[in-house]
């Protein structure tokens, strides 16, 4: 942290959320560089304790109630920001509730209105209040999290809260643009006081690290930095954007197809099996039989003897190797190359 950068002075900061976890890590980070935060939590006990750590660092910081899903507490977040320090620059939307592990079919309708509220509606009241407020360089930040590209099942109906984000990015970028840019990040499992049920357990943990490439879980200063950098002027090209955060963690599945068609496109040719109906055509680069191939990989499934005989050498692959034993309709393509 000691060789971080100055790229928020003069600027003004408002996190939600962030009295503790990743909120508290970005609310630090961008102190650190310089920004006035504005911090906020449901409960006042909190926020001192979060503004006095901040100003501990020689953060210039200062301190609200809210919760984002009181009307009159957002309105006052924004009032009172543009009281004490006359603007915003940079918004960070960390708030988010995971009441339930029930399966989606199982969740109560009180849960799912929590979920959307807190989750994805409150982001966009907030941006509503803030809105007219932000001048050309601001910029916006929505924290998702990995579970919004493949949501697991004891967390099914908050990673599909956390999918709803990477589609807000993107229409927000479009209506908030040229002034404002507007991106998301898309944190891997860390363990704070929010994910303590799956990182406390250590087998669970273990598992959860294995599935990263690098071996371990992320940490709040990991999420920190790429906040930062969405929000500051060194990504002053990036809107629309969703960064994962991950170690790794397959994030897009089509990233795995693409991986297979490429493959199959220097060789010139390949054969797919669509349930019972086989599809033969020459594949070209960038063509019409790509998209395909792709739809046949994710409907379907692939002849593992012919592709294995257009695979190139195996070292040529063993990049992707994790990728192909994580999608199950690879795995007989695994087993021949191994």
């Amino acid at each position: 942290m000691d060789k971080i950068g100055k790229r928020f002075e003069r600027k003004v900061a408002i996190v939600t959320a962030s009295t503790q976890g990743i909120g508290f890590g970005i609310a630090e980070r961008l102190g650190l560089e310089g920004a006035s935060v504005v911090i906020s939590s449901r409960r006042q006990k909190n926020v001192d304790a979060a503004v006095e750590k901040l100003k501990a660092r020689g953060i210039e910081a200062f301190g609200l109630v809210c919760h984002v899903s009181n009307t009159q507490q957002r309105k006052n977040l924004i009032e009172q920001t543009l009281q004490k320090y006359g603007k915003i620059d940079v918004i960070v939307s960390n708030a988010a509730a995971n009441p339930s592990v029930d399966t989606i079919l199982e969740t109560k309708e009180l849960v799912l209105d929590k979920l959307w509220e807190i989750n994805v509606k409150a982001s966009i009241l907030l941006l509503q209040e803030a809105g007219p407020h932000l001048k050309k360089g601001s910029s916006v930040v929505l924290i998702s999290s990995i579970t919004a590209y493949q949501p697991p099942a004891a967390l099914a109906m908050y990673g599909v809260t956390k999918t709803a984000l990477l589609g807000l990015t993107k229409a927000l970028a479009a209506e908030m643009a040229p002034n404002t840019r507007v991106n998301c990040v898309a944190p891997g499992f860390v363990p704070t006081h929010f994910a303590a049920f799956l990182t406390t357990d250590e087998s669970m943990k273990r598992g959860l690290e294995e599935k990263t490439l690098l071996n371990r879980l992320g940490t709040t200063e990991d999420m920190a930095a790429a906040a930062a950098y969405l929000a500051s002027d060194d990504a002053s090209y990036i809107t629309g954007e969703t960064l994962v955060v991950a170690g790794g963690m397959p994030s897009r599945l089509h990233h795995v197809q693409n991986s297979l068609a490429t493959i199959l496109c220097r060789k010139g040719t390949g054969k797919l099996l669509h349930g019972t109906q086989s599809i033969r055509a020459p594949i070209h680069q960038n063509s019409l039989q790509i998209r395909t191939l792709k739809a046949a990989c994710r409907f379907g499934s692939v002849d593992a003897a012919e592709v294995a005989d257009l695979l190139p050498p195996r070292e040529i692959i063993n990049l992707n190797s994790r990728l192909f034993k994580s999608v199950e309709f690879y795995t007989s393509i695994h087993e021949l190359l191994n």
